[in-house]
């Protein structure tokens, strides 16, 4: 499944999901036992689903991050618009049908399906110093809400092991970008919070990992916006503003490792804002800002 992008910007509520399906191609005239170097990839669009059909339309809606269950039936997205989840029925992939919204009371960041429960994210901060958010754990079959837990900041990603054992949530805690540019440090930092996931709500805990003091860049004002968790459950995560990358151990709560996103060069851009596309320019050195990430197995 993949998120897309809006596609209709000028009319208000016209955001879309794309179901899309993987097409493997082999290579040496389609044969079965082709090499892995081989074998290309493709996806193919099957269907789109309007996200104001889960609403009004005229309202101001848009989906976010998203998330399906494990039967494969159902996909929930994130509307921080609405302040409300939007359910699809997603069964019949190449007609999916709106379920209706769950609504709020806040900005959901991040959500995944556990355990045939919707784990949701929610910002609930007042502004950029005072912030603050909870981890809502809903049935989506009842639309109702089975519990919550305080969270250290404010949420923008989410990621379960693969054992199910831990949802690691990326608290950025994000800088005012009015002041001065979003370039100086800006209390309160981000940081990785652990949820150890227990049978029962009432005996899941929480861990705080920091993050700051590692990067090269404004090192005291961490801002963690992806993570991702391998098989030996050590979760990977951006730093995007800070140009660096963490791993952290999930059963120990420590950082094992951490280095910089580095930078690169760039050839035949545009750095003028001068109404005209002319790709004759280069900038060196530019830091490469890691924003999304995944493990491709636990090594890589």
């Amino acid at each position: 499944m993949f998120l897309g992008k809006p596609f209709a910007k000028a009319f208000p509520g016209l955001f879309a999901i794309s179901l899309l399906i993987a097409l493997s191609a082999c290579g040496g005239g389609g044969s079965s036992d082709a090499p892995v170097a081989q074998v290309q990839q493709s996806f193919q669009r099957i269907s789109s689903f309007p996200v104001y059909l889960n609403s009004k339309y005229g309202h101001k809606t848009s989906a976010n991050s998203i998330a399906v269950s494990a039967d494969g039936n159902t996909l929930a997205y994130t509307d921080r618009a609405l302040e409300s989840i939007g359910l699809v029925d997603i069964s019949n992939p190449a007609a999916p049908v709106p379920l209706g919204v769950i609504a709020l009371g806040g900005e959901p960041a991040a959500l995944l399906f556990h355990s045939g429960q919707l784990l949701v994210a929610l910002d609930t901060s007042l502004d950029f110093v005072h912030v603050s958010g909870s981890l809502l754990v809903i049935d989506p079959a009842t639309r109702q809400q089975l519990g919550s837990i305080d969270l250290s900041g404010q949420p923008d990603a989410m990621a379960l092991s693969p054992d199910g054992r831990f949802a690691a949530i990326v608290i950025e805690n994000r800088r005012d970008q009015n002041l001065n540019n979003g370039e100086s440090e800006q209390a309160p930092a981000g940081l990785l919070q652990i949820v150890r996931l227990a049978s029962e709500l009432a005996d899941w805990s929480t861990t705080d990992v920091s993050l700051s003091g590692l990067a090269g860049l404004l090192a005291d004002d961490p801002e963690p916006v992806s993570v991702s968790i391998n098989s030996e459950n050590i979760a990977a995560l951006t730093l995007q503003k800070n140009n660096h990358i963490v791993l952290v151990d999930l059963n120990s709560g420590t950082v094992l490792r951490h280095f910089s996103a580095g930078s690169t060069d760039l050839e035949q851009i545009d750095r003028t804002a001068d109404g005209v596309i002319a790709l004759t320019q280069s900038q060196a050195g530019v830091l490469r800002e890691p924003d999304g990430l995944r493990w491709l197995g636990d090594g890589r």
